[in-house]
């Protein structure tokens, strides 16, 4: 089951790639039993930043068994727009680590990453009917 789950998020990553001519690479493996946190989840690959352009993306096999490939490649579309805007947020936490206060410092940390999934839905609302008018952009 691993594997032929395994298989439909690639073709779907490899969808949203190709229509979006991304030169991203994508590593793909179901996610460990316990610490998987949902459908689909992305990271920086093995390299961190001295290979921007791959990334590890971990997948539930059971949840993504359920989807159909419309919707694992609007799932898949989001975890794009994550490998995107991505560096942005480096920055931002780059300069956030600098921060003296650990209080202060918490803070901030815990709004960028809120900021970071906030901006993700976003343009996956606002931009993924265009760029994908075939997918199911309203939820049942």
């Amino acid at each position: 089951m691993k594997r032929t789950q395994a298989a439909r998020v690639r073709k779907a990553l490899d969808y949203v790639k190709k229509r979006l001519k991304l030169d991203l690479e994508f590593v793909v493996e179901p996610g460990e039993v316990h610490e998987q946190l949902g459908l689909l989840d992305i990271q920086r690959s093995e390299r961190g930043t001295e290979d921007r352009k791959v990334w590890l993306v971990t997948f539930d096999p059971e949840l993504v068994s359920k989807q159909t490939l419309a919707a694992l490649r609007r799932d898949a579309f989001h975890e794009v727009l994550h490998a995107l805007t991505w560096p942005l947020f480096d920055e931002a936490e780059a300069a956030i680590r600098r921060v003296p206060d650990a209080g202060l410092r918490k803070e901030l940390m815990d709004r960028s990453i809120d900021a970071r999934e906030n901006v993700v839905y976003e343009l996956e609302r606002k931009i993924g009917p265009l760029c994908f008018p075939s997918l199911p952009w309203v939820d049942p």
